[in-house]
């Protein structure tokens, strides 16, 4: 045990590194629910998330996870790797950002032309939890009687 906290200490997690901004498709908001994918290391997916409303714009947040070094597959950033967008899982970005361990949420404005469309991809609602209501067993005084029938009162 005293050895693995002695390894976090020498050899730290990576953080995750963060962008977000506005999203927009021939100088229109992107649709509610549009896919919006950020990797590296050439097709490697690192990071999705989905388009949603903020007040009159649409936007996005997401947080790229850093590798870990301990597997043999990429499943997050690098230091100063660079970070391609893609909207809509087809529609390439041409900007590029660099990745980095912890540092602040970086603003990114993803920006399309040249007559692109998106079809947004809503996901599903979340599954909606049904509790039981439990009553208690406490007679309630109702006009006339009482919950329980006539074995009580109404001021008894």
């Amino acid at each position: 045990m005293i050895i693995l906290l002695l390894l976090l200490l020498i050899f730290p997690p990576l953080l995750p590194c963060a962008f977000h901004g506005i999203v927009t498709i021939n100088g229109v908001n992107a649709p509610e629910g549009t896919f919006i994918t950020m990797g590296g290391d050439g097709e490697t997916v690192y990071a999705r998330t989905t388009v949603f409303p903020y007040e009159d714009i649409s936007v996005y947040r997401i947080n790229i996870p850093g590798d870990d070094p301990d597997t043999p597959e990429r499943e997050g950033g690098i230091e100063s790797e660079e970070i391609w967008a893609k909207v809509s899982d087809d529609i390439q970005i041409e900007e590029t950002r660099t990745w980095s361990s912890g540092e602040p949420s970086e603003y990114w404005d993803l920006v399309i032309t040249g007559g692109a469309t998106v079809t947004p991809t809503i996901p599903p609602p979340p599954a909606t939890v049904f509790l039981p209501l439990i009553m208690n067993n406490y007679p309630q005084v109702v006009s006339g009687g009482s919950s329980m029938g006539d074995k009580y009162e109404e001021g008894t």
